[in-house]
């Protein structure tokens, strides 16, 4: 059993865009790097088209600065270029990066950076027109070595932009909860739930069915209908509580806990760190599933022991070439 569908809630807010538009402070922001270098940004120009009054895709901006290696050794900068949508009647992040340039400077060393900006780069999706959409209006271009540390500001304005559908100029009645990311809960599956309103549509049933066969792919929220999956998911908590430490408050874990439940059995092994194989998240499938025995050989019985038992069964064939090629690897003779 596998689903086929999944709800991104969270919609536009993922990463970086979630945390600074819900002004959540973090301890490496996106786009931060370690250098043995600092520098200096300086001199932002934004120039637009001759007579541009809106975004143009066949003439984007031209956005340039210097930069300078002001340490004693040389080193790498990643320049990274924001957009902010001062007033926009979709919801959008507080920041979207639309470009960005890695330059290595030796010390002293100036250089003057150059970026664009296309018409996309304003743009929002309009579900009701099935098209990009720019709105007139005054735009921020940001620029910074990370997205929580700002160097250099310009403003734009385009005093024309795109007709808007009715879906987009009505989204801030129907769903004023994504207007205000800090206090949104996107973990409200409930039918008349802001996720819901959003879709415009009844969400797919969460819970699945007790009988259905599980596969590698099912998430720990859906083996909670076996009693096996049930004590896996228990196990699987209690290892995120310790992750997140003695010190985490309620949110933390409950997010920890949100992480775990949809994420996807197969996904343990890689998390493992080699201590639980491929092969073994298999047998807790077939353990899940009430496949008893295939579950306790893929755990306990070893895989050369495995493949020995079936190439008794296979008819014998010819591996001279095999035989040969593999001594020549090795330097040998057949």
């Amino acid at each position: 059993m596998e689903r086929t569908e999944c709800a991104y809630a969270e919609s536009v807010y993922v990463g970086y865009r979630y945390y600074d538009s819900a002004d959540r402070a973090v301890l490496f922001p996106f786009g931060h790097g370690l250098s043995y270098s600092r520098f200096v940004y300086a001199d932002l120009r934004v120039e637009a088209p001759p007579g541009s009054t809106a975004p143009d895709a066949d003439a984007p901006m031209r956005v340039t600065l210097g930069l300078r290696n002001v340490g004693a050794v040389p080193a790498s900068e990643v320049v990274q270029l924001y957009v902010h949508d001062r007033v926009s009647s979709v919801f959008r992040p507080t920041k979207e990066l639309k470009g960005f340039a890695k330059v290595w400077l030796a010390p002293g060393q100036s250089t003057t950076v150059t970026l664009w900006l296309d018409r996309r780069a304003f743009a929002f999706w309009d579900s009701g027109a099935g098209a990009w959409a720019v709105e007139a209006g005054d735009f921020d271009i940001l620029v910074g070595a990370s997205s929580a540390d700002i160097r250099l500001r310009a403003a734009v304005r385009f005093d024309h932009g795109d007709g808007l559908s009715t879906w987009a100029r009505t989204l801030a009645d129907r769903v004023p909860e994504y207007f205000r990311p800090a206090t949104m809960s996107f973990s409200d599956r409930s039918p008349e739930g802001p996720f819901a309103r959003l879709l415009g549509r009844a969400l797919p049933a969460h819970d699945v069915d007790p009988g259905a066969e599980h596969t590698p792919n099912s998430t720990l929220r859906d083996i909670r209908s076996a009693w096996v999956g049930r004590v896996l998911v228990w196990g699987a908590q209690r290892e995120g509580r310790k992750v997140v430490g003695a010190d985490g408050d309620a949110e933390t874990l409950n997010m920890m806990d949100a992480i775990l439940l949809d994420m996807p059995l197969r996904s343990l092994g890689l998390m493992s760190q080699g201590k639980l194989s491929e092969r073994a998240v298999d047998g807790l499938v077939h353990l899940i599933n009430g496949h008893w025995i295939e579950g306790l050989r893929c755990l306990f019985v070893p895989l050369q022991t495995s493949e020995k038992t079936h190439a008794k069964h296979e008819p014998a064939h010819d591996t001279g070439g095999q035989d040969q090629a593999a001594a020549r690897s090795r330097g040998g003779h057949p």
